[in-house]
Parts: C-alpha cells; sequence; structure tokens
C-alpha cells in the first residue's frame, strides 16, 4: 500500500500588517503614479529612470488584470509602499516531497539582499517550517544563528501546520523562529530529523493563490545624515522643506521626511506640501517655524494665553516668540504628552560666555 504524500515548506510571513502612511501617490515628474491597483510614490518608480536607486525599480506587467508590480531585484509582486517598508508576496523559499519510506532530504535557500537599500524586517517577519519532524536552521551565510523543529505527534496525519504566535506555545507541525542579525543575507537549511513519511499533506500548507507576505524595510541611503549631506548629488533628501532623519536601532542609513506642517514627499523638489495644523483662519507659519494648534500666532489663535505666539515680522527670516516669557522659539515639538520647546537666548555676549566657561 503506498505510503501517503507529505510535503514540508519553509518560508518567511509577515506577522503585522500596518497602514499605508503616504497620502497619496507622487510619482517622480513623467512617471506613472499607478500600476494596476498599486499606488507607486517617489523614490520608488516603474523603470529605472523613475526610480532612485535601483532597489527601488519596479516592473508592471501589464498582461494580467489588473497590472501587478514586482519588485525587479527579487522579482516578487510588490503590493504596498510606505514610507518605511513595503510588503511583497513572497512564495515559499523550500518545498521538498517525497513519497517513499527512506527517502530524506537535506535542502537550503538564501534570501540576499546585500548591497541593496532594502532589509528583511527583522522584527515583523518569522522564518516559519510547516512539516513533521523537520529543522530548519537560519545562518548569515558563515554561521547558523537560530532556527527551530517541527515535530508531529504520533499516530496523527491531519490538523498539522498549526503554528501559534506565542513563542512559548509548542505547534502542531509547525515552528517559527525569528529572523536575527543583519538582514541582508538570510540563510535557511531544511533538514529532515526522522526520515519518516507518516503523515498526509494539508492542501492548505502552501495555497499558490495566497503566498506569504513579506515585508522589506527600505532606506533612501546606506550613509549616516552627516555623510549623506556631503554629496549633494546623491543626497535623496530633495526638498527644501525636507529633513534627514538616522535610522534608529540599525548600523546604517537615513531616510527623509517633511519638516513639521508640511507633507507627502521629501524625495522631489516641491514634494512637501504644506497641511492645516493651525487653527481655522489663523496664521501657521512664523518664519521657518511651523506652528500647529493649541499654539497659535495672536490671542484668539492659541487654546490659552499660555500658548500664544508672538511673530516679529521685522527680522529677516520672520521669527516667532513665546508671548509669556518673550523668548525665541527655534523647535517646537508636539509627539510627546507634552510639547517640547526650544528657546534662543542672546543675554550673553560670545565673550562672556567664554569667560564662565573657563572659570567653571
Amino acid at each position: 500500500m503506498p505510503l501517503p504524500h507529505i510535503c514540508t515548506i519553509l518560508y518567511f510571513i509577515f506577522m503585522l500588517r500596518l497602514p499605508a502612511i503616504y497620502g497619496g501617490p507622487v510619482a517622480k515628474p513623467g512617471c506613472p503614479n499607478m500600476c494596476g491597483n498599486l499606488a507607486i510614490s517617489y523614490p520608488y518608480g516603474v523603470g529605472s529612470n523613475c526610480s532612485l536607486d535601483p532597489s527601488f525599480t519596479i516592473s508592471c506587467n501589464t498582461a494580467t488584470e489588473p497590472p501587478k508590480a514586482y519588485l525587479s531585484i527579487i522579482d516578487k509582486q510588490l503590493i504596498e509602499i510606505n514610507e518605511t517598508y513595503i510588503r511583497v508576496k513572497y512564495p515559499n523559499l523550500v518545498s521538498v516531497c517525497y513519497e517513499s519510506e527512506g527517502d530524506s532530504y537535506n535542502d537550503s535557500m538564501s534570501v540576499n539582499l546585500t548591497g541593496t537599500l532594502c532589509s528583511l524586517s527583522m522584527y515583523t517577519n518569522r522564518l516559519t517550517a510547516i512539516g513533521c519532524d523537520d529543522a530548519v536552521l537560519q545562518s548569515n551565510g558563515t554561521y547558523n544563528n537560530g532556527g527551530c523543529s517541527a515535530f508531529c505527534e504520533e499516530h496523527i496525519n491531519t490538523q498539522t501546520g498549526y503554528c501559534p504566535f506565542d513563542p512559548t506555545s509548542i505547534g502542531t507541525g509547525c515552528c517559527q523562529a525569528q529572523i536575527v542579525g543583519e538582514t541582508g543575507l538570510v540563510g535557511a537549511e531544511l533538514i529532515d530529523l526522522s526520515r519518516k513519511v507518516q503523515r498526509r499533506k494539508n492542501d492548505n500548507w502552501a495555497s499558490a493563490t495566497s503566498p506569504p507576505v513579506v515585508r522589506l524595510d527600505w532606506i533612501a541611503g546606506l550613509e549616516n545624515c552627516n555623510q549623506a549631506k556631503l554629496n549633494p548629488t546623491s543626497y535623496a533628501c530633495r526638498d527644501e522643506r525636507s529633513l534627514c532623519v538616522d535610522v534608529a536601532n540599525v548600523s546604517r542609513g537615513y531616510r527623509c521626511s517633511c519638516v513639521q506642517g508640511y507633507e507627502s514627499n521629501p524625495y522631489l523638489l516641491g514634494g512637501c506640501q504644506s497641511c492645516s495644523i493651525a487653527r481655522n483662519g489663523c496664521q501657521d507659519q512664523g518664519g521657518k517655524l511651523s506652528i500647529p494648534f493649541p499654539f497659535g500666532i495672536g490671542p484668539n489663535c492659541s487654546l490659552e494665553p499660555s500658548f500664544e505666539v508672538d511673530c516679529d515680522t521685522s527680522a529677516n527670516p520672520p521669527k516667532a516668540y513665546l508671548s509669556i516669557q518673550k523668548k525665541e522659539i527655534t523647535r517646537l515639538n508636539l509627539s510627546q504628552d507634552y510639547p517640547t520647546l526650544g528657546y534662543a537666548c542672546y543675554n550673553l555676549s560670545r565673550e562672556s560666555l567664554l569667560r564662565r566657561k573657563s572659570k567653571a
């Protein structure tokens, strides 16, 4: 009697879906801003002339209905572009099937994004193996640095593939391991532990119509902000109202953002557009400083007198002052539970400051 058929698959799966941040597609002038249902914002673009870097080049397959976008560096379908990450459909990386007793396998694969501006997100992806009595070893191309094992109970040939999100729970015929280390190159090796073929294939393990979705984080450049600004030709933050932001928690890279009070696309000249942040009918700029409500220029534009701002238009450019203290505001941050103000004080001359410092 022939033995039941079994497949073991290995793939990366994206565990968390976040909403897109771009308010609308803002492509490079003269380039398409849509491919089928996908909105395309620069630095991504259809074709090399429409993207900032080969890492962001998209091919649009118009033979399908609707057309589908593919990220050229890995030739995988692109389904979302966000200002810090993208999502791609990524079918199983290793799939091993066998039908006769004693067959074994030892298969491996790798995802190599080295040299690109994209990397596998280690916090939202998981290396996942679905099968029975199998192990997956993760490597960085030099040595193994993680992995997990998937086991099935004896005499159980259905309901395999249960993989709980809780890492402390044991699944049935499934295991997951966190992506660790630098994520430009991630290798995986699938190993048959028991060499037994005693469980039936679960057709839901690897659906060709619904492949796993993987998150790739992206950066605008490999340097930090101070280094990137030294080369105006390659510097990605193009709009005059854009800011360079060093990427936190990683060893490299920067991204661009519009200054407070502006939004849209900082990678294009004129890409940062003013958004309404002040009370209706009130001025939202004090020189180069954006003034968001509850602060406001004038007594009728703030929540209360403590937040009232004066704008000195005799200066060039105009300067904003907090009315209650008559101090110039150099920074106004509302991203915390309370506003953070930066003041500029000029009561002491430079020579007096130097004398005080020398006495300290």
